[in-house]
């Protein structure tokens, strides 16, 4: 099975978003991880957001953003079964704010060292990474550019081209199951 990494930033001014993209310089300020549901034939997405983890619909969720990178990973049947039940058993944990403000202090030079909260509260990139198979108990948390390379070590992009159609196209068309993707 394919899931997609989804690395988007908001349609609409936020002050949050407009915070991450300042200091990160990374293009984007939110991650998300989107598989196609075989039950319903609509592809979803999980994500953490204030003010918690959440599962929504792949048109309800780019309502709301732009695609400004993906990444493709392919997993065994067995493996996405495993990914949606921890997806589906995380729903509702709450933001990490924490996690966040470590960051940000890690950006600033302000703080070093690592932040553990394990499961007890994550921020979207540590949701995605934990979904596809990091230990984050470890309290070894990434900003934004460790998620890229780390991602781009386990995935394949996603063509600039399919990106472009994502963003202006209806989602349960199928575009993000074939081969391009």
């Amino acid at each position: 099975m394919k899931i997609t990494i989804l690395c988007v930033k908001p349609k609409t001014f936020k002050i949050g978003a407009y915070l991450i993209l300042k200091f990160t310089k990374s293009g984007y300020s939110h991650v998300a991880i989107s598989m196609k549901d075989n039950w319903i034939g609509l592809r979803k997405v999980f994500d953490s957001v204030v003010p918690s983890t959440r599962m929504l619909e792949m048109n309800r969720f780019m309502s709301h953003y732009i695609i400004v990178k993906a990444y493709s990973i392919n997993i065994a049947d067995e493996d996405a079964k495993e990914l949606e039940a921890n997806a589906v058993k995380a729903l509702g944990t709450s933001y990490s704010f924490k996690g966040v403000w470590h960051q940000a202090l890690k950006i600033a030079k302000i703080a070093k060292g690592k932040f553990k909260d394990g499961l007890s509260t994550l921020y979207c990139s540590e949701f995605v990474t934990w979904l596809v198979g990091k230990d984050i108990s470890t309290g070894e948390n990434m900003n934004l550019d460790e998620f890229d390379k780390w991602i781009s070590e386990r995935s394949r992009p996603v063509p600039p081209s399919v990106i472009e159609s994502l963003n202006g196209v209806r989602h349960d068309e199928g575009i993000l199951e074939n081969d391009q993707a």
